[in-house]
């Protein structure tokens, strides 16, 4: 599947992404590392992104994750991603959204467009009712990021996540579909 924004092109998960994944991590691996969990060696192999893709197309057609690899429409350049995970139906219907960037992106306003556009899958073609994302306290870009997205604050989480080998606090946002 591809959605599209202005400056960009959103594309589902394909095991051909591999190499562009891996140089996507590789080259931002100390700019993601203080807001992602360790990453064992093997992580930073085509192998394992070439798997890992074959994964994330299967929980993507099982309604289970819906993870979108961003590109710019000018360079075909994998710039980050954004995905919906976690998804839980029935009576809750809800997700988690996460995003990150090319260090050499950010601050461009990629991963807001590119989130709009996640967001309205999310809600119109998906049909989930709630999307809630968990932020590093500190990660104030991150949180610029669901501010704009019009998601709110709903409160801390207390050593929610295990990040970069350490337990974290994280501020938790939700928005809720406007359809419903």
């Amino acid at each position: 599947m591809i959605l599209e924004t202005n400056r960009l092109v959103l594309k589902s998960p394909h095991p051909k992404l591999a190499g562009k994944v891996l140089d996507f991590y590789k080259n931002n691996s100390d700019f993601l590392n203080k807001w992602e969990p360790e990453r064992c060696e093997e992580f930073y192999t085509l192998k394992y992104h070439y798997f890992d893709l074959k994964e994330q197309l299967k929980r993507f057609h099982s309604d289970n994750e819906y993870r979108f690899w961003i590109m710019k429409k000018d360079t075909a350049y994998l710039i980050g991603s954004v995905s919906l995970s976690c998804i839980i139906r029935g009576n809750f219907n809800s997700c988690f959204m996460s995003y990150k960037i090319d260090k050499k992106e950010a601050n461009k306003g990629y991963i807001t467009e590119a989130g709009e556009r996640v967001l309205n899958f999310g809600f119109k073609t998906a049909k989930l009712h709630r999307v809630e994302i968990n932020v590093g306290k500190e990660n104030n870009a991150s949180v610029r990021v669901a501010e704009k997205l019009g998601f709110l604050k709903e409160g801390l989480s207390p050593k929610y996540l295990k990040i970069n080998g350490k337990w974290m606090d994280h501020l938790r946002y939700a928005k809720l579909n406007g359809e419903d």
